[in-house]
């Protein structure tokens, strides 16, 4: 456990230290839409570029290590692989300038190739978790070619996504201990109405829940509490671990064979 501590802590300051030796930003603005560069992120957006803002780079970086010694990717590589945020407050800005061209419709957050797209919310702390949330998708597109089936590309993204920050130092899949701790997150509080309104649904049901817009947080929810559980569960973890081995895709094989080896 201590050494655990240590090399999470280690990672966290190299992240550091490596933030503040890169490349100071590059700053163009037109049309309303600033263009904000460090490394091998790209920021477009109409906010102001605040100190939350500046601190992207630094987070994707911890973010981005973090998911290379989880999954085994080479550092080297994710280190190469441009990325391009659009953080949107007024979307008919980004559709003026065609930065929304050929991008399906999307409500808060949508991940295409080496782009994402966020919409402003009311939190920082939940505009965070939805960038994490795509950026989640975009590394597993990179290192996996795929996100699997739509439960676990979804749930895995809301895993990811659910985070910590602590004097500059990011944690990555946490399980609030208080709604406090993630305003405007809200899923506890959602499974609890999804439950009071239709019961609890079939874990079978959960696995193959497919990319329907009807009811799509709460979709979301259940897949996250489904990926928690059994990334947490010592006899069925194992059982998820073979399904999602890479490559991945984007249709039910994943589904399907944990089904069956279940």
């Amino acid at each position: 456990m201590l050494k655990h501590a240590l090399r999470i802590g280690l990672l966290g300051w190299c992240c550091l230290m490596l933030s503040s030796t890169a490349s100071q930003a590059q700053v163009e603005s037109s049309n309303g839409i600033k263009n904000f560069t460090v490394g091998q992120w790209t920021i477009l957006t109409d906010l102001p570029i605040d100190q939350e803002l500046e601190s992207w780079p630094n987070l994707l970086d911890q973010a981005v290590a973090s998911w290379c010694q989880k999954w085994s990717i080479d550092p080297k590589s994710a280190k190469s692989w441009n990325l391009t945020i659009h953080c949107i407050g007024d979307r008919a800005l980004f559709q003026r300038a065609g930065l929304l061209e050929g991008v399906p419709a999307f409500e808060d957050g949508f991940q295409m190739a080496d782009r994402v797209f966020l919409v402003d919310q009311p939190s920082t702390y939940y505009r965070r978790h939805l960038l994490l949330h795509e950026l989640t998708h975009w590394i597993m597109y990179r290192a996996f070619a795929g996100g699997g089936s739509p439960w676990f590309m979804e749930g895995m993204a809301e895993v990811e996504g659910t985070h910590q920050l602590n004097n500059g130092v990011l944690t990555l899949a946490v399980i609030p201990n208080d709604p406090k701790e993630v305003p405007h997150w809200g899923r506890f509080k959602r499974l609890s109405d999804s439950i009071t309104r239709n019961g609890v649904p079939k874990f079978k049901h959960i696995v193959f829940y497919g990319n329907d817009r009807q009811d799509r947080m709460d979709r979301y929810c259940w897949s996250w509490a489904g990926c928690v559980f059994l990334r947490n569960h010592p006899l069925y973890f194992p059982y998820l671990e073979k399904a999602s081995a890479k490559p991945l895709d984007y249709s039910m094989k994943l589904s399907q064979q944990l089904e069956s080896s279940l």
